[in-house]
């Protein structure tokens, strides 16, 4: 959204824009935050969110239908 930001896509001055990237910053940033502790930016580039998105995949496609599976029932 920072982008949006940048190339004037969207206003950072209206309130819903604000409201919007407020609201996504309080719940990413503690998931962010340990992968960025771990793995520091490369220059301008912050891997953090391209991570956070990889084992957000990870844990959908293959760990949690594995657990389902391992469940008896």
């Amino acid at each position: 959204m920072s982008w949006l930001f940048m190339f004037n896509v969207l206003s950072p001055y209206g309130q819903i824009a604000r409201q919007v990237y407020s609201t996504l910053e309080s719940v990413l940033e503690p998931l962010l935050r340990p992968i960025r502790n771990t793995i520091p930016p490369l220059g301008q580039l912050d891997l953090s969110v391209f991570i956070l998105a990889l084992l957000i995949l990870f844990f959908r496609d293959w760990l949690f239908p594995q657990l389902l599976i391992a469940m008896p029932g």
